[in-house]
C-alpha cells in the first residue's frame, strides 16, 4: 500500500507539472510604425533681376559687363554665344538670373509718334 500511495503522489506531482501554465512572455512591443516624413520641398530658387546699361561686351568669353541702374555696381554676366552679337555697349538691358539660367533682354525705348500739330489759322 505504501508503494501504491507513493506512486499515486508521484503521478499527481508530475501530472500537475504538465498542466502548469507556461510563464507569461514579456509583452511584445510593436516597433513604432514608420512615420512618413513630410515631403521635402525644394528651396525656392532665388531670382535676381537687374536693369542697367552694358559697359563692355566680351565676344571671346561670351560675357557682358552690366552697370546696375540702382546700385551702380558693375557685374559680369555670361550670355549665350548665339545672342552675344545682339548686345552693344550702352544698350539698356534687363537681366534675370534664376539658378543656373540667365535671361538677358534688351530694353528698347519706343519713341512716341506724335501727330503733327494742326495749324490753326487766325481769322482774317
Amino acid at each position: 500500500m505504501k508503494k501504491s500511495i507513493l506512486a499515486a503522489i508521484t503521478l499527481i506531482a508530475f501530472a500537475g507539472l504538465s498542466f502548469a501554465q507556461a510563464p507569461a512572455a514579456a509583452p511584445t512591443v510593436d516597433a513604432p510604425k514608420a512615420v512618413k516624413p513630410a515631403p521635402v520641398r525644394p528651396h525656392a530658387i532665388k531670382v535676381e533681376v537687374m536693369m542697367g546699361a552694358i559697359t563692355a561686351v566680351d565676344t571671346v568669353n561670351n560675357t557682358i559687363t552690366l552697370k546696375d541702374a540702382k546700385t551702380a555696381v558693375e557685374k559680369t554676366i555670361g550670355v549665350d554665344a548665339k545672342k552675344i552679337a545682339d548686345f552693344k555697349v550702352g544698350a539698356e538691358v534687363k537681366v534675370k538670373i534664376q539658378g543656373d539660367k540667365t535671361n538677358v533682354k534688351v530694353i528698347t525705348k519706343h519713341e512716341s509718334k506724335k501727330a503733327p500739330a494742326k495749324k490753326v489759322e487766325a481769322p482774317k
